[in-house]
C-alpha cells in the first residue's frame, strides 16, 4: 500500500487556513449578491435527471476517447484540498501552488465558448459544458475539469484573483462578465426553493466532479489519504450545510446539496469509464 501523509509544510499551513475560513469569511466584495440580485425573476431552465446526465457522460466518453493524465492535479495531496474547499483569495493559495490551474485568458475562452452556444442551442447542461472545456483542454480530463472548476467558481463568486490574476478592476465589468456567465447555465433547483443560483450551483457541482476524480485518479497506488478524501469530499456539501453554515450563515441562503450530488456522480461516471479501459 502506497501512504502519501508526508506532504509539504505549506501544504498543511494552506489546508490549515483554508479550513479556518470556511468558519471565518474575511472581509471580501460580495458580488455574487449583486449578481443574483441583477437576475432576480430570470428563471433558468432545469438540468436534466441524474440518470439522464450519466448516460449522455458515457455517450460523449465513447465517442470522444479523451485522454487521462495520470498525477497531474497537483504538487501535492494537501494543497489540493485547500484549494478545492475554499477561495484562493482567502487561502493564499496562487497559480504557482497546482500544475494545471488554468489563467484567466483560458476561462475567458470558455465563458465565451458557452455565450456562443446558449445563443445558439440554449443554455448548457452539465455534459454539454464538460464537451466544450474537453475541446479546449485537447481533450485531457484532468485539465478540462480543472478548467470547469476555475471557471465557475470565478464566475459565481469572483473570489480566485489569486489564482486567475485579471485585469477587471471596476465593479460594473466583474458583474457583467459574471451575469453572462450565469446565463448561459441551467440550473439544479426551481426558483419557488429561494434564489436559483444556477451560477453557485454550477461551480459546486465542479468542484464535486473533480474532487471525486482527482482523489480516485491519484489513488492508483491506493493511498490511504487519497481514498479518505474521496469519501469526505463526497460529502463534503452535506458536512458544510449541516455544520458550518449554522455557524457562518451564506451571502446567499442557497442550498447547494441538489448541484453536489449531480457532481458526485458526473465524477464517479468518469472514473469508471476510465478505470474500464474503454
Amino acid at each position: 500500500m502506497l501512504l502519501r501523509l508526508k506532504v509539504p509544510k505549506e501544504s498543511c499551513v494552506v489546508l490549515e487556513k483554508s479550513a479556518f475560513t470556511l468558519f471565518y469569511t474575511p472581509s471580501h466584495e460580495t458580488l455574487h449578491v449583486d449578481s443574483e440580485r441583477l437576475s432576480c425573476g430570470n428563471y433558468q431552465p432545469m438540468m436534466p435527471s441524474i440518470q439522464e446526465m450519466t448516460e449522455e457522460l458515457h455517450a460523449l466518453l465513447l465517442q470522444r476517447e479523451p485522454l487521462v493524465v495520470a498525477n497531474c492535479l497537483g504538487r501535492a495531496d494537501m494543497m489540493l484540498s485547500g484549494a478545492l474547499i475554499q477561495f484562493s483569495d482567502h487561502s493564499g493559495i496562487t497559480s504557482n501552488d497546482l500544475e494545471i490551474i488554468p489563467d484567466f485568458s483560458s476561462i475567458a475562452r470558455l465563458k465565451d465558448v458557452f455565450v456562443a452556444c446558449s445563443a445558439r442551442d440554449g443554455c448548457l447542461n452539465a455534459v454539454q459544458q464538460f464537451d466544450e472545456a474537453l475541446q479546449l483542454a485537447g481533450d485531457d480530463i484532468g485539465r478540462a475539469l480543472m478548467l470547469l472548476w476555475a471557471a465557475s467558481r470565478q464566475y459565481a463568486r469572483w473570489l480566485d484573483s489569486n489564482m486567475l490574476l485579471n485585469e477587471l478592476t471596476t465593479k460594473n465589468d466583474r458583474l457583467h462578465e459574471m451575469q453572462e456567465w450565469r446565463r448561459t447555465l441551467r440550473a439544479y433547483k426551481t426558483i419557488d426553493r429561494g434564489p436559483q443560483d444556477p451560477a453557485g450551483d454550477t461551480y459546486y457541482m465542479w468542484t464535486h466532479a473533480l474532487a471525486h476524480y482527482a482523489w480516485c485518479e491519484m489513488a492508483a497506488g491506493d493511498s490511504l489519504f487519497n481514498n479518505a478524501a474521496a469519501k469526505i469530499f463526497w460529502h463534503g456539501t452535506e458536512m458544510m450545510h449541516g455544520i458550518v453554515h449554522r455557524l457562518n450563515r451564506q451571502s446567499v441562503d442557497s442550498d447547494h446539496r441538489i448541484a453536489a450530488c449531480y457532481g458526485n456522480y458526473f465524477g464517479e461516471a468518469i472514473v469508471a469509464h476510465v478505470q474500464a479501459g474503454v
